[in-house]
């Protein structure tokens, strides 16, 4: 998302562009290096936290490079190590920008860190954060826990500050957590697909089958992180319904994407029915260049989770042109309207229809199909910097 709205505001030209990076001086080089790297970055700004001044940065990017070394004097590889001591210890503390930088400043936006104390005193600033969901707070039971982090993200707001939310769900969700927080100021911007999500030809496919070792048969694909949230042991247990059920031979589930946390209930759950764990296929994380084929070759993709804060793997899946069943709760009947399938995630047999609907029904896929083409082009990253370029107006104004 960063990244997609970096190049959206260059673009724009609507206004001037610096980026920091504060939640430690180790990120703050990995920034620097992401930006000078990058051709379309490389002329944006950095504000440096005023406590990394005293290390200037060709001596910080010295200090990262030992092979420099190898030529110095016993005296001045002596003032090395001392500067390499003192860089390390640096990396672990957490760099502040001061009030005076805030002062230099019209809008400050956290994209993921919390609002930093310094920022609250320029009386002319206006401070921006990003939420993405509070799901952690809200359920600490799908992530083993609390998040004191987000916690802090969350308790980083005042009543003064606005809020870019990702969804309407999650905007609510927070509002129900800091009533005190101003509506107006809480400003949906919905996510869009990477272009690299596009219906794909039938090589491209077939390649795509025989590098991760899929069958050359029907495939029904859920691509997320393999943890409870996403509720992928009641898909299995649909799954495996459907095809004892209706003696479907020919099926297979597909289940994409890299382990999670408590990812063993999954394992558990597919061990269920040793006649049929052959046909749960589990891929482990797939290439960012093969998710188009592999969204592009699946009869239908299923997203059963609980919760989302905006729910992107089912509009990739739509602006590839497969037919998608989703949960209807939290932020996903925004994503998917009426162009795909919806049930209650709780309830397998729901779930276990819809995609027996889809099976069989050769007009609903290719309605389905063209819906979800038709609702995909209704996101864009033009239209996220537009949002988030008039919530900056609101602010200003």
């Amino acid at each position: 998302m960063v990244d997609e709205l970096t190049k959206g505001l260059i673009a724009s030209n609507s206004c001037k562009l610096s980026y920091t990076a504060i939640s430690s001086l180790e990120t703050l080089e990995a920034t620097e290096e992401f930006f000078r790297s990058h051709s379309l970055l490389k002329n944006v700004s950095i504000i440096e936290p005023f406590q990394s001044r005293w290390l200037s940065r060709p001596l910080r990017r010295q200090c990262i490079q030992p092979k420099l070394w190898e030529n110095l004097s016993p005296v001045e590889k002596l003032f090395q190590r001392i500067v390499w001591r003192a860089y390390n210890l640096s990396l672990e503390y957490t760099p502040q920008i001061s009030e005076a930088q805030f002062n230099e400043i019209q809008i400050f936006h956290s994209t993921f860190t919390p609002l930093p104390a310094a920022s609250l005193f320029p009386r002319k600033l206006k401070r921006f954060l990003t939420i993405y969901d509070v799901i952690a707070i809200k359920h600490p039971q799908f992530f083993g826990g609390s998040d004191l982090l987000l916690q802090n993200i969350v308790g980083s707001l005042t009543p003064e500050d606005w809020v870019v939310s990702i969804s309407q769900a999650t905007k609510q969700d927070l509002l129900e957590l800091r009533p005190d927080l101003h509506p107006e100021k809480v400003l949906v911007t919905p996510l869009a697909a990477a272009d690299h999500f596009y219906p794909c030809s039938n090589s491209s496919i077939e390649s795509i089958k025989k590098k991760y070792s899929l069958p050359n048969s029907p495939y029904i694909l859920s691509l997320c992180t393999l943890e409870p949230r996403k509720n992928l042991a009641t898909l299995i247990r649909s799954f495996f319904s459907l095809v004892t059920q209706e003696c479907i031979g020919d099926l297979n589930l597909v289940l994409a994407g890299s382990k999670g946390w408590d990812f063993d209930s999954i394992f558990d759950a597919i061990a269920t029915e040793p006649a049929l764990k052959n046909r749960v296929i589990v891929t482990g994380y797939i290439d960012d260049v093969d998710l188009a084929a592999l969204c592009s070759g699946a009869l239908m993709f299923v997203y059963p989770s609980l919760m989302e804060g905006f729910g992107l793997p089912p509009l990739e899946a739509m602006q590839c042109g497969t037919p998608v069943i989703t949960s209807n709760t939290s932020s996903l009947p925004e994503v998917v309207a009426d162009a795909g399938l919806m049930f209650d995630p709780t309830n397998a047999d729901a779930l276990s229809e819809s995609m027996l609907l889809i099976y069989s029904d050769s007009e609903l896929r290719n309605c389905l199909k063209a819906k979800s083409l038709e609702r995909a082009k209704q996101f864009s990253w033009g239209k996220f910097t537009q949002e988030t370029l008039r919530a900056y107006s609101m602010a200003v104004d």
